[in-house]
């Protein structure tokens, strides 16, 4: 069975063999939810999609990046705004989807969002 499943049938299979930094968190709470609401209909505020929702994606956004295999087959590339409220929260202001996420503003303090992931995917 291990020979027909490879690797993945293999104890710690995936697991790094070093990280590239010393870990510091003492508890990690890892929520994944398949098909669930995007990221970015949650908590990627854009506030300038409004004046830009309808046109076809500007060259000077796409600057020539490469189209990914989803997108690769669409014919117009249209910029959409936000189909729902944002609003801030917290004592930083944090920018959530006031209604999608109702109830998650009254912890914004609490919780930690993560923005630096970088896509130059179309």
């Amino acid at each position: 069975s291990n020979q027909l499943l490879g690797r993945a049938s293999l104890p710690n299979a995936g697991a790094m063999d070093k990280v590239h930094f010393t870990p510091t968190a003492k508890r990690v709470i890892f929520l994944f939810f398949s098909g669930g609401p995007s990221h970015i209909d949650l908590y990627d505020y854009k506030p300038a999609m409004q004046k830009i929702h309808g046109i076809e994606l500007p060259e000077s956004i796409r600057q020539g990046q490469r189209l990914t295999g989803m997108t690769s087959g669409q014919k117009s590339f249209p910029c959409v705004a936000p189909m729902f409220q944002f609003k801030r929260y917290g004592s930083h202001g944090t920018w959530i989807n006031s209604d999608l996420l109702p109830n998650i503003g009254s912890i914004a303090d609490e919780i930690t969002i993560v923005r630096t992931l970088h896509s130059e995917a179309i």
